[in-house]
């Protein structure tokens, strides 16, 4: 498994949420609404026993347009919903499949942070970081 992989196999889970673009880069433009995959922020290795396995930390931002705030503001509220099942949720639709493809042993979206206003180019949009917590075998 490479950090590459892991990033795919969020990636796979994201686009299935209908209308959302997945970004896998830092990008100098958006077109939202996007969610865009960071590479991992934090890497723990030998998290069990030696090199019994990894923890890695990755962030998705969430992007939506502020054209007319309340419905950007429900749209984002949507994609951070917890609920197993729930059609527009980031973390229904990552952990929906906990491998990632067989890219990992198991992954969990933690928490939603930074919620608020994100500027990227020129532009404000409404957005949440996502942490998602991965561990995988070494």
């Amino acid at each position: 498994m490479t950090l590459s992989e892991v990033i795919d196999g969020i990636e796979a889970r994201l686009v299935l949420i209908p209308g959302l673009r997945v970004i896998d880069h830092i990008p100098e433009k958006v077109v939202p609404p996007c969610a865009i995959v960071y590479p991992p922020s934090e890497l723990m290795y030998d998290y069990t026993m030696r090199r019994g396995s990894d923890r890695l930390t990755f962030m998705v931002r969430a992007l939506v347009a502020r054209s007319n705030s309340r419905t950007a503001r429900d749209l984002l509220l949507q994609y951070l919903d917890p609920s197993p099942g729930a059609v527009l949720s980031i973390k229904a639709a990552i952990e929906a499949e906990e491998t990632l493809g067989g890219a990992v042993d198991t992954c969990r979206v933690t928490s939603a942070r930074n919620i608020g206003i994100t500027v990227v180019g020129n532009e404000e949009y409404y957005s949440a970081d996502l942490e998602v917590d991965v561990v995988k075998r070494a």
